[in-house]
């Protein structure tokens, strides 16, 4: 038998599969959550401060003080007197006649009573646009690990590598909480962004290699449920640690502490193993998962063909390659060294990779290539920004936190009903519309109307509603993009997708503190890029139940048979319209 039978044969959720799958996914999707989203609270603002160096006045207390602040900003009137030192001897009839100085100390005024790392390191007044930089810093720590994470445990292993993540993440992130300088502060994040990210990512490969290609999809549903749960999670973290260094402490120590269950409980990825020629260690694993199944295990679960070669179905880190499992008994023997891409009408030559001049001659592919880099840019940048915003809107930012994380679960959950039911081009499109419309509301929609009607309630909802969306808009983009692409590019562009959400996520911080300009301008920006993207992402092909493109050819012929949902008559940019006809028989 192959893997996919011998997992089929031993129980894709056997009792021992299940106990790993929990161990790793809470690991996996809990602690980079943590780490993550923690930022929400590590980074936020004070609701006041007020200059307390040498030679500033009394201005009685800072409650009073802060009267004169509001939640969607600060008066312009009082920025001299936070930033600079002021007093009567400097002021003539109301106008400033000698220089101010600049201000060195502050005491701060926290709504929630908690500390953060701007109130600890200063971070106001000249320098408030450093808590963004670091939180996009952070991002950038992101990217880093999801372009490292894929390379490392492809030739190390995913236990060995899922391992190192966790424990240099805990190690990182406990070295945090003891930084008192903004360069130390930055660069400590960058490596724990660095390492969540990795951890993550890792953790879901080696989840999909468990399962055999009809329970893949809903391991992954329930992985990303995982996930939801672990943001929801941290909100009574930090509430419960008001000083940050605390809470970072709280989320850091368990990436160390499990170390040691996950490499007893969890196993390497036979698939892995398999790929590597190492076929008696991954029969000791499956015949230990049989033994622990309390199964009748046979004397070797990989059989071997006349070539001394095991069979298996090696998966690929994209899911979508498993329905292609049997191209080989479809096609005929094939040689694997030989890389089958067709530019025009000439296969590459054995021996060669894909190349970007590949694509001259596919323009339908660049178009749908760049419209998913739109839809992983946007979506993800939407993700962030709604995520980091919590702490922005009307209302209690915990709850605010605590609801926004709550969501998730549920749209992981509709997200998987929408793909099987209804299709993937419709569902992200719906998504991004959801997301868009919902952001544009929260930005308008007054706190308070002009009769006195508190609003906080309808501003709350409809930030659910968009986080729901953009949940789903992000669960649809990695199965999108890993349908839609011909199989000689799919892993490249899948990683320039990842590339793009990053990039997303690195700009989200920076869009966010726009709001100092104007408190509409963030949510209305996410908005209406959510928007744009409902739209374009309509040129799309359907993928739902096709069989996937295996050349750049066949990716061409996929495009080609793009039309506009329900809408036959509209005007559709391609090349060549279908008629009804053909589109019924394409079906």
């Amino acid at each position: 038998m192959d893997v996919d039978e011998a997992f089929r044969y031993l129980g894709n959720f056997g009792r021992y599969q299940t106990l790993v799958f929990v161990v790793v996914s809470i690991m996996g999707t809990w602690f980079p959550a943590w780490q993550m989203m923690a930022m929400v609270f590590t980074t936020d603002e004070p609701f006041g401060y007020q200059c307390t160096s040498p030679g500033a006045p009394a201005n009685g207390s800072l409650l009073s003080y802060s009267a004169n602040f509001s939640e969607t900003g600060r008066d312009n009137e009082t920025a001299v007197e936070e930033c600079y030192v002021v007093n009567d001897e400097m002021m003539k009839n109301g106008s400033l006649v000698s220089n101010q100085t600049t201000c060195t100390e502050w005491t701060y005024l926290m709504k929630y009573g908690e500390t953060t790392a701007v109130s600890d390191l200063n971070l106001i007044c000249g320098r408030a646009l450093l808590p963004k930089t670091a939180q996009s810093i952070f991002m950038a720590g992101v990217l880093v690990g999801s372009l490292l994470a894929g390379t490392l445990s492809d030739m190390l292993g995913r236990k060995t590598v899922l391992t190192a993540a966790s424990l240099l993440e805990g190690i990182f992130g406990f070295g945090l909480a003891f930084v008192w300088t903004y360069t130390g502060f930055v660069g400590m994040w960058f490596f724990v962004g660095m390492f969540e990210q990795g951890l993550n990512i890792i953790q879901f490969v080696l989840i999909i290699e468990m399962f055999s290609p009809e329970k893949r999809t809903f391991a992954g549903c329930i992985n990303g449920v995982f996930w939801g749960i672990g943001v929801t999670l941290l909100t009574p973290i930090a509430y419960f640690f008001r000083n940050w260094r605390h809470m970072q402490i709280a989320i850091s120590l368990p990436s160390l502490v499990v170390v040691p269950l996950l490499w007893w409980v969890s196993f390497e990825s036979v698939r892995w193993l398999v790929s590597k020629d190492r076929v008696e260690s991954a029969e000791k694993i499956l015949h230990r998962i049989a033994r622990l199944n309390k199964l009748d295990a046979p004397d070797s679960f990989l059989e071997k063909d006349d070539s001394s070669k095991p069979m298996f179905a090696l998966t690929a880190q994209s899911p979508s390659t498993d329905d292609n499992k049997n191209d080989t008994s479809q096609n005929g023997d094939r040689n694997t060294n030989e890389v089958k891409i067709v530019t025009g009408e000439r296969p590459l030559p054995p021996g060669r990779g894909f190349r970007l001049a590949d694509l001259r001659n596919t323009p339908l592919t660049v178009r749908n290539t760049f419209v998913m880099l739109f839809s992983w840019m946007v979506s993800s940048m939407v993700y962030y920004g709604m995520s980091l915003n919590s702490s922005n809107l009307a209302g209690d930012k915990y709850l605010n936190f605590f609801l926004l994380g709550l969501v998730e679960i549920p749209g992981y959950v509709v997200s998987y009903f929408m793909l099987e039911w209804w299709g993937r081009r419709p569902s992200l499109s719906l998504a991004h519309f959801i997301a868009g419309v919902s952001g544009v509301l929260c930005a308008c929609i007054p706190v308070t109307t002009a009769g006195g009607f508190d609003m906080t309630a309808v501003i709350t909802t409809f930030a659910l509603i968009g986080k729901l969306g953009v949940t789903i808009s992000f669960c649809v983009d990695f199965v999108y993009g890993a349908e839609i692409f011909p199989t000689t590019i799919r892993n490249g562009a899948f990683g320039f997708c990842s590339f793009a959400a990053r990039i997303g996520g690195i700009l989200a911080p920076f869009v966010l503190y726009l709001k100092d300009v104007s408190p509409f301008i963030p949510l209305n920006i996410f908005g209406a890029l959510s928007l744009i993207a409902a739209v374009i992402v309509l040129v799309l092909p359907e993928t739902h139940k096709r069989a996937l493109p295996e050349t750049l050819t066949d990716g061409e012929e996929l495009a080609r048979s793009a039309r506009p949902p329900y809408c036959p008559k509209c005007f559709y940019f391609r090349r060549r319209r279908m008629s009804d006809t053909e589109w019924r028989a394409a079906e």
